[in-house]
């Protein structure tokens, strides 16, 4: 069935937008009024990039519904989680994936291409990091939750609102690295902020669902400024 000639309900669906990419959608098209402030009749658009993993369809779908939907729901967005086949988001097939991702949203969801929010865990978070410093143009915000910040990116090339969230105990990604990478681009300006999870571990996924959850205020901000 050819998608564009039907109407998502509000929901979970999957589908393959384009030949070995699948997508995990939460479209939320039919949210009730006043879950979100509404100034046109496009949704924000949300991109989910999975932790890492033996990657099998649809794997996206985890983070996306165990993390991301229940904490930012309030938001009324289309919600997508691409897979990506390699060990990298940064992966010349997974970042194309991605971007190709949002296309569809924008062109058969009606998603909003000027409120695009990314953000990932873990391997997803790293690779928030690097699809938002390649696209920076692409992006409105970024969230990025338990992944190392690029070292291979001038803090002061950084364009992108960016909210990083980060395990205290995290024993793979020291949280001293995200600390660090916060200041030096508030350094240069960038609107940049940390959060950090006291005694979490980096394993701990589902204690980021509280703190994902109090960015909303922050999002809205730059989604729906005040006139």
């Amino acid at each position: 069935m050819d998608l564009r000639e039907i109407t998502l309900a509000s929901g979970a669906h999957c589908t393959v937008a384009m030949p070995d990419l699948g997508l995990a959608a939460e479209p939320r098209s039919n949210a009730a009024p006043g879950q979100g402030p509404r100034r046109d009749s496009r949704l924000p658009l949300i991109i989910s990039l999975h932790y890492g993993g033996p990657v099998s369809p649809w794997y996206g779908r985890g983070l996306l519904e165990q993390v991301v939907v229940p904490a930012l729901s309030e938001l009324t967005a289309v919600m997508i989680a691409p897979d990506c086949p390699a060990d990298r988001w940064s992966d010349d097939i997974c970042d194309a994936g991605v971007i190709a991702a949002m296309d569809y949203a924008i062109a058969e969801l009606d998603a909003d291409p000027a409120r695009v929010l990314l953000t990932g865990y873990s391997l997803g978070g790293i690779g928030t990091w690097a699809i938002t410093a390649a696209h920076p143009g692409r992006f409105s915000a970024a969230i990025v939750m338990a992944g190392l910040p690029p070292t291979e990116v001038d803090p002061s090339t950084w364009q992108v609102p960016v909210h990083a969230i980060q395990a205290g105990a995290d024993e793979l990604m020291p949280v001293a690295k995200t600390r660090a990478w916060i200041d030096a681009l508030q350094a240069h300006n960038v609107a940049a902020s940390l959060t950090v999870l006291d005694d979490v571990t980096h394993f701990e996924t589902h204690q980021f669902v509280a703190p994902l959850r109090a960015t909303v205020p922050w999002i809205k901000s730059l989604w729906w400024p005040l006139p």
